[in-house]
C-alpha cells in the first residue's frame, strides 16, 4: 500500500512508544498506591471472522481489503501488548479476539450494546478478582 516495511516498522514503534510513555505517565501520576490494568478489548478486526470471509470483505473508506488490515492489527498488537507487558507496574489484560461474532459491534472497534453487556459478562471475574486482591 506504497509503504516500505521499514517506514512501516518505524511507523509502528513510533506509535506503540508514544501510546507505552502516555499510559506510563498517567500510571505515574496516579501514584505508587494505585492499580493500573490496561484493557486491550475485541474489534472487529481481532474477531471471530474466517480467512475466507475476511478476503471477500473490503474498506471502502481504506481502500484494502479487510484480511490485510487485520494482519496489521494483529502485529500492532502483538509488538504493543508485548512492549505493555513490560512495565512492571501495569497488569494487562488481553481480550482481544473475544468477540465470537460480529454481532458485538456498531463499527469496526466500537461494541453496540450487545456487545457492550457480552463483554461485560466477560471481564467481570478477573476484574472482580483485581479488586477483591486490592482489598483483602
Amino acid at each position: 500500500y506504497k509503504l516500505t516495511l521499514e517506514k512501516y516498522i518505524n511507523l509502528r514503534e513510533y506509535a506503540i512508544n508514544s501510546a507505552v510513555r502516555n499510559i506510563r505517565a498517567t500510571k505515574a501520576l496516579l501514584g505508587d498506591d494505585i492499580k493500573y490494568v490496561y484493557l486491550y478489548t475485541p474489534t472487529f478486526f481481532n474477531s471471530a471472522i474466517s480467512d475466507f470471509e475476511a478476503r471477500k470483505l473490503m474498506i471502502p473508506s481504506m481502500g484494502i481489503v479487510f484480511g490485510d488490515y487485520q494482519k496489521l492489527e494483529e502485529d500492532f498488537r502483538n509488538e504493543f501488548l508485548k512492549k505493555l507487558s513490560s512495565v512492571p507496574e501495569i497488569e494487562v489484560l488481553d481480550y482481544s479476539g473475544t468477540a465470537n461474532t460480529k454481532t458485538w459491534f456498531q463499527d469496526y472497534t466500537h461494541l453496540n450494546f450487545y456487545g457492550e453487556d457480552k463483554f461485560s459478562e466477560l471481564i467481570y471475574p478477573r476484574i472482580l478478582k483485581i479488586v477483591k486482591n486490592l482489598i483483602d
